[in-house]
């Protein structure tokens, strides 16, 4: 599993250990800290606690109002 500092290697969602913060990570950029444990080891896991909807699937909200 990653830690902060290396190098990601390939897109997607990462979950810290510590305290379960999710964070998206694009291909190459660095993992940071943990913003609630700065400046100490953080381990990143891959994936998400919730689903990752598409776009085009998003659930809309439904309301008897027009739009303004």
């Amino acid at each position: 599993m990653p830690q902060n500092g290396e190098i990601n290697e390939q897109f997607g969602v990462y979950r810290s250990l510590c305290c379960g913060i999710e964070i998206t990570m694009p291909q190459g950029s660095t993992f940071p800290d943990c913003p609630n444990h700065r400046k100490l080891s953080t381990v990143w896991k891959a994936g998400t606690s919730g689903p990752l909807w598409k776009a085009g699937e998003l659930p809309i909200a439904k309301t008897d109002k027009p739009a303004a």
